[in-house]
C-alpha cells in the first residue's frame, strides 16, 4: 500500500511538471508572438518615418533652392529701396566719381562710409541678406565706375597693355616655362590641354565688373587643380598653382590684361570688409594671385 502510494505521489508531481513546462512554453511562444507581431508594428512604423524624413529634407532642399533663387530678387529690390531712401549717395558717388577713379584711398574712404549707412539700412530689414546686397552695392558702384573710364584715366597702364601684347611671348617664357617645376614644363608643352581654362579666363576679363571676374578667375583656379591632378596624378601646391595660372593669362593674349588686373585690383583689394564679406574663401584667393 505504501508502495502504491508512493508512486501515485510521484506520478501526480510528474503531471504537475509536465503540466508546468506547458504553461510555461505557452507562455513563452504567447510572449514571443506578441513580441513579434509589435516588431512588425514597429518596421512600419520605422519605414513611415524614414518617407517622412524624406519628404521633410527634399521640401528643406526645395525652399533652400527657392531662397536662394529669389535671393538676388530681394536684394536687387533692396539695393533699389537704400539707393532712393538715400539721395546723397548718387550725389556723392556723382561728386566724388573722378577722385575715386584716380586715387584708391579715395574709394575705400567711400565705401566705408557707404557700407556703415548700408549696414543700418539693411539689417532692421533683411540682416542675412547684408552681404548679397554689400555685393549688389558694389556692381552698381562699378557700373558707374567703369573700366574704360578707369583705363581712359591711366596712361601708364595703357602702355603696360601694349607691352603685354608685343612681348607677351618672352614674358610667358620668363615668368612660366624657365622658372615652372619639370612636371608643370610637361604640361605647359601640351598648350591645348589649357584651351578651356584659357577661354574661361578671357570671359572674366571681358566682364569688366571685379567680383564677377573674380568668380570666373576661381573657376579657372579649381579647372588647373583638377587638371594637374588628372594628368599628373599629384595634387598641385601653391607655387605650382601661381605658375599655371600665369601660363593661362598670358596665353590669353588680352590686350588690356595689365590695366583689368589694375581696375580689379584698386577696387576689390582696396576695398573695407568690416561686417561685409564680398568674396569666398577661393574667391580671395584667387583675387591674391591674380593681383600680385
Amino acid at each position: 500500500c505504501v508502495a502504491k502510494q508512493i508512486t501515485k505521489t510521484a506520478g501526480f508531481k510528474n503531471e504537475n511538471k509536465d503540466n508546468g513546462e506547458k504553461l510555461f512554453i505557452n507562455a513563452l511562444e504567447k510572449e514571443i508572438e506578441r513580441h513579434t507581431e509589435k516588431s512588425g508594428v514597429l518596421k512600419v512604423v520605422n519605414i513611415e518615418l524614414n518617407r517622412q524624413i524624406c519628404l521633410v529634407k527634399t521640401s528643406i532642399d526645395v525652399l533652400d533652392r527657392q531662397a536662394s533663387d529669389s535671393l538676388p530678387f530681394l536684394c536687387t529690390n533692396l539695393l533699389t529701396l537704400f539707393i532712393n531712401s538715400m539721395p546723397q549717395f548718387t550725389i556723392d558717388l556723382c561728386l566724388k566719381k573722378e577722385d575715386i577713379l584716380l586715387q584708391p584711398a579715395a574709394f575705400f574712404d567711400f565705401m566705408q562710409e557707404t557700407l556703415v549707412t548700408l549696414k543700418d539700412f539693411i539689417v532692421p530689414i533683411a540682416e542675412y541678406a547684408l552681404d548679397e546686397v554689400a555685393r549688389h552695392l558694389h556692381t552698381y558702384v562699378m557700373q558707374k565706375l567703369s573700366y574704360n573710364e578707369f583705363r581712359s584715366f591711366k596712361r601708364t597702364y595703357q602702355r603696360f597693355d601694349k607691352i603685354f601684347m608685343k612681348d607677351s611671348e618672352s614674358i610667358l617664357n620668363c615668368l612660366c616655362v624657365s622658372q615652372a617645376p619639370e612636371n608643370l614644363i610637361e604640361l605647359f608643352k601640351k598648350k591645348e590641354l589649357f584651351d578651356v581654362i584659357i577661354n574661361v579666363v578671357r570671359k572674366a576679363m571681358l566682364l569688366e565688373i571685379p567680383l564677377e571676374t573674380v568668380r570666373e578667375i576661381a573657376k579657372a583656379f579649381d579647372l588647373i587643380k583638377v587638371l594637374k591632378e588628372v594628368e599628373t596624378e599629384v595634387k598641385i601646391t601653391h607655387d605650382e598653382l601661381t605658375f599655371a595660372f600665369n601660363f593661362v593669362l598670358l596665353s590669353a593674349s588680352i590686350p588690356t590684361l595689365y590695366s583689368m588686373g589694375k581696375y580689379v585690383q584698386q577696387y576689390l583689394v582696396n576695398i573695407p570688409m568690416g561686417d561685409v564679406v564680398f568674396l569666398t574663401e577661393k574667391e580671395n584667393d584667387a583675387l591674391k594671385i591674380f593681383c600680385y
